[in-house]
């Protein structure tokens, strides 16, 4: 009877102890659980998590299936007494719940993953999202900007630049007074002032259309 009962109070520790592994590792899960719901955990720390929760998970049950050999080899050796029989009744009791406890965490370490995989898979859509709204933004202002510096003729799009066409139209007009022997008007400080207008009204006419068109 000592052997039986050394044998009940080694399984009765052990029971204890998977217990109470048991409990630490559900804890830890309802941490992990309460990170993930607010946005802390990182994707490294959560891999270790899982692979230290795996093994813990299969230790417990390497344990369990121990005991209840243990069990079970102990009724065969011993007499039929129905004190005994309470007390392994008692034991295979706490295995079976010790089980089911076992059973419960690994379906919520599963429900773990798909939560973990799905809020990649949201965050990787939503980066993406993001990005193609940028790119077609920029492409919107580069269009923008190209258009500004365009003028139409006809179905056509013709690049424009105001000021070195007023540029252009000034210097052949100051070489047809050259050629014409109009010194005087050259001259002429109103000949510089008109100059100088006219440039003024190019790049008004130019702030005005880019303006329009960006409208």
């Amino acid at each position: 009877m000592s052997d039986e009962k050394r044998i009940r109070e080694d399984i009765n520790g052990r029971l204890h102890s998977l217990d109470q592994g048991l409990r630490s590792v559900e804890k830890r899960l309802r941490a992990v659980e309460r990170r993930l719901s607010g946005g802390d955990a990182s994707g490294v720390e959560l891999a270790e998590y899982e692979a230290e929760l795996e093994r813990e998970l299969e230790e417990t049950r390497e344990g369990i299936t121990a005991i209840t050999q243990e069990l079970a080899d102990l009724k065969s050796s011993t007499a039929t007494s129905e004190e005994l029989d309470t007390e392994l009744q008692h034991l295979r009791q706490q295995v079976a719940e010790l089980s089911q406890s076992l059973q419960g965490l690994k379906e919520e370490n599963a429900g773990l993953k798909d939560l973990l995989s799905k809020d990649k898979n949201k965050n990787t859509e939503h980066s993406s999202e993001e990005l193609k709204t940028e790119i077609a933004q920029l492409r919107e202002r580069l269009e923008k900007t190209e258009k500004r510096n365009r003028i139409n003729i006809g179905s056509m799009q013709v690049p424009m630049e105001m000021s070195g066409i007023v540029g252009a139209l000034i210097l052949l007009a100051t070489g047809g007074l050259i050629m014409a022997g109009r010194w005087d008007i050259i001259r002429s400080p109103y000949f510089s002032f008109g100059i100088a207008f006219i440039f003024a009204v190019a790049v008004l006419m130019k702030f005005y259309l880019a303006n329009h068109s960006r409208a």
